[in-house]
């Protein structure tokens, strides 16, 4: 399963404004994917079925600083995928870090 590109339907709605970044498996199979909006706040797209209302979301960054989602695994993965797919860090310590007083 290793070379699945989508657990669900690639043409799930989600996709026409999120980057996908990969099947996940976590307590559940999710493609997992990003939306970023450009100005600082990137939100988790996390589909899990094949209806267009099947999927999770919500920030996991916003205006720059990381969120309590930051916390949750599935987070953390599209966090660490998405500055993968920038080019950048893989490491989530770098949000944990950021959150430090």
């Amino acid at each position: 399963m290793a070379d699945e590109k989508f657990f669900h339907r690639e043409d799930h709605h989600i996709w026409t404004y999120c980057v996908h970044l990969g099947p996940y498996e976590g307590d559940r199979k999710y493609d997992l994917g990003v939306y970023d909006d450009g100005r600082g706040s990137i939100s988790l797209a996390a589909v899990y079925g094949e209806n267009d209302s099947e999927y999770r979301s919500g920030e996991m960054v916003f205006r720059g600083e990381p969120t309590g989602f930051m916390q949750v695994p599935v987070y953390q993965e599209a966090y660490r995928r998405y500055l993968k797919h920038l080019g950048g860090s893989d490491a989530v310590e770098e949000i944990e870090t950021r959150r430090a007083p």
